[in-house]
């Protein structure tokens, strides 16, 4: 089951919660703004990561109308759901990039996120900073067990990873790597749908909320892990 991407689920059971599970709990930008300030993070490194499959040419039929996700109108400046899916205020010049890349690439498979995430534990071996891992895909996903040991994997390191998916999915493989009962010293996964936030009163707010809410909680379980200072000797590949 999907989860809700605003604010948390009340039932009439209670489930006992996995020690590795994250918190959910952020229905507004203030309340994350607050939970960012009390886990004690204060800024963060950020890695993008952008989908160039094949299978953007067809997954966005129904949510952009038919038309390549990368698509860019120049001429009528129409933005493509990767121009739209990246709301914070220091990536103008990731956009700047994706705008003067993008034209360039031819689209191919297969897909696979394990490359970016061991990338990503590189960098994060090397800096020893915390870091935020963005990936921006349209959810088809080949190598599904690669994937799987990766996020396992950097579950060792200060990371976050957060699946931004664009267009009409399927979803079901990003949720089942967003499950906290799944083997990995804290849930470092968090996928969100864009499109659920294009219909709020302010959409660049509710994504922004949608994205981050898990980061508080992420970051406690990786200074109680103590990641912040211990780095495994296992090489990324």
């Amino acid at each position: 089951m999907r989860k809700s991407l605003f604010g948390c689920s009340i039932g009439k059971a209670m489930v006992p919660k996995p020690k590795d599970a994250v918190e959910d709990c952020y229905a507004t930008y203030e309340d994350l703004q607050r939970g960012l300030r009390m886990c004690g993070l204060e800024s963060s490194n950020v890695v993008v990561a952008i989908d160039y499959t094949k299978s953007n040419t067809w997954t966005g039929e129904t949510s952009f109308g038919g038309k390549c996700l990368h698509d860019i109108d120049a001429e009528h400046g129409a933005l493509n759901p990767y121009q739209t899916g990246q709301p914070c205020e220091g990536f103008a010049g990731v956009l700047a990039r994706y705008n003067q890349v993008t034209p360039t690439v031819k689209l191919s498979g297969p897909t696979n996120f394990a490359a970016v995430i061991h990338e990503t534990i590189r960098i994060v071996k090397m800096t020893r900073r915390y870091h935020i891992l963005v990936i921006i895909a349209d959810g088809q996903v080949t190598d599904e067990k690669g994937t799987d040991r990766a996020i396992v994997e950097a579950s060792n390191y200060p990371i976050s990873i957060i699946m931004v998916g664009v267009g009409d999915g399927p979803w079901g493989t990003m949720c089942d790597f967003d499950d906290p009962m799944r083997r990995r010293r804290f849930n470092n996964f968090h996928f969100v749908e864009f499109s659920n936030s294009r219909s709020a009163s302010n959409p660049d707010i509710a994504f922004a909320t949608a994205a981050l809410k898990q980061i508080p909680d992420q970051y406690v379980h990786i200074r109680k892990e103590g990641l912040l200072t211990v780095y495994p000797d296992t090489p990324a590949h």
